[in-house]
């Protein structure tokens, strides 16, 4: 599993820690990103497939969630939409559920794929002007 790369705030103009931003890079040999846990960051934004060097191959990228680490994995909804939040090319996906572990996955993993998905997150604060 490929484990993210996390960088907490303060991020671009935001300085009040209130988004962070997660990274995976999934490819073929390796296809399930590790499962996060940030229920506090309700706001929750996917770039699939979009850094330089990323293919698909073929492959099929699906945004997943659980709530115990025991349980089956869903595959979340688009909040545009409600259609499930998967990808076979590069795009932006904002999902509507918010549960306790997220990751992504290469449900069908293609030949060669290196694909790059990156999770910003925003949370509400009490603190913000």
């Amino acid at each position: 599993m490929p484990n993210p790369t996390i960088e907490w705030g303060p991020l671009d103009s935001v300085a009040d820690n209130s988004v962070c931003r997660i990274k995976w890079v999934l490819l073929t040999a390796d296809p399930i990103g590790t499962a996060i846990a940030l229920p506090e960051f309700a706001d929750k934004t996917w770039v699939i497939g979009a850094n330089a060097g990323d293919g698909f191959g073929g492959a099929t990228c699906s945004l997943k969630g659980r709530n115990l680490t025991t349980e089956a994995a869903v595959v979340l909804n688009k909040a545009a939409t409600g259609a499930t939040a998967t990808a076979v090319a590069a795009g932006v996906i904002a999902t509507i559920e918010n549960p306790l572990y997220v990751y992504p996955e290469l449900t069908s993993v293609g030949a060669g794929a290196t694909v790059t998905v990156t999770l910003t997150a925003r949370r509400p604060n009490i603190l913000r002007h």
